[in-house]
């Protein structure tokens, strides 16, 4: 039974055998037994750079990101899309 949201594991570390790959494993396993659709980004299969905060009122206020990356646009409207069903709570 799904509550309508996604958590979306991030996951930074190159190692995708490694303990922090584990870690969020288990907790979008946990996730998934309560209940909630995860899913899982190996942030090393893409190439991004950081955000460099360039427009932080169009990014927070209109959730569309200024940066032309054509490896991060999939990222981006991921992390954007999951992040707006939760804006402004903890």
């Amino acid at each position: 039974m799904s509550n309508g949201k996604t958590i979306l594991g991030l996951v930074g570390s190159p190692r995708t055998n490694g303990l922090t790959n584990q870690l969020v494993i288990s907790a979008l396993e946990g996730a998934v037994r309560a209940g909630t659709t995860t899913e899982l980004v190996q942030m090393s299969e893409y190439v991004v750079d950081a955000c460099k905060d360039c427009l932080p009122w169009i990014c927070i206020d209109k959730l569309k990101c200024t940066y032309k990356l054509k490896d991060g646009k999939w990222l981006r409207n991921q992390t954007l899309q999951k992040s707006s069903r939760s804006k402004g709570r903890v």
